[in-house]
């Protein structure tokens, strides 16, 4: 089988993609492609978690201080100093957004039968496959 890294479009033949321009296909057999191929992937979900990151952080200190100031219950929920108090509703508020951008930015893997072609390639070398991959 042979794979398109831009798109993901698989064929059983060699040549180049048609629907990227002069894009070769790659041979999914070979161990070093499906390297490539999955890192590709880890590469787009660490992209979309640092976005993630990036938006949750100025937003939850924003709205955890904006929270503290309009309503000071919260500023004392805990029998800690105010200022410490502040700063936890500002993590706690960070966590929940970003865990709420997180779900919903998941970048949707280009290759996902990777997992299952390598099961296939270790068996086919007689190997056991890894328990991950289960």
């Amino acid at each position: 089988m042979h794979v398109c890294s831009l798109c993901g479009y698989r064929q059983p033949d060699a040549g180049t993609c048609p629907n990227c321009v002069e894009e070769d296909l790659l041979d999914s057999r070979d161990p070093n492609v499906l390297d490539l191929l999955r890192d590709m992937d880890d590469r787009r979900q660490q992209g979309s978690d640092r976005l993630a990151t990036g938006i949750a952080v100025p937003l939850g200190i924003i709205l955890g201080g904006v929270l503290t100031y309009f309503v000071p219950l919260l500023s004392g929920l805990l029998p800690l100093p105010r200022f410490v108090n502040v700063v936890l509703l500002m993590v706690a508020v960070t966590a929940g957004i970003y865990f709420a951008l997180t779900k919903a930015m998941r970048a949707k893997p280009r290759f996902p039968w990777l997992d299952d072609m390598t099961v296939e390639a270790m068996q086919a070398q007689n190997q056991p496959p890894p328990e991950s991959a289960f």
